[in-house]
């Protein structure tokens, strides 16, 4: 299912088991990813922080809403 028309919300999913990064858009495959990088992803320490990422689009206005990390 393609993405909404603007000035509706879509549905965004990433799921994560192990090395593949697996993005749902409205329910639907989008992309899969296999991380080469087996230090990436891994959970933040006091050591080595991470952050989350979203994605965003230079000089258009993008936003978020009912964001879970499970």
């Amino acid at each position: 299912q393609p993405a909404q028309s603007p000035g509706q919300w879509n549905d965004f999913e990433i799921r994560v088991q192990n090395q593949t990064y697996t993005v749902l858009l409205n329910g639907a495959q989008a992309t899969q990813f296999v991380n080469p990088h087996a230090g990436r992803g891994l959970a933040s320490t006091a050591k080595a922080p991470a952050y989350v990422g979203l994605q965003t689009y230079p000089g258009r206005r993008v936003q978020f809403r009912n964001i879970r990390i499970k």
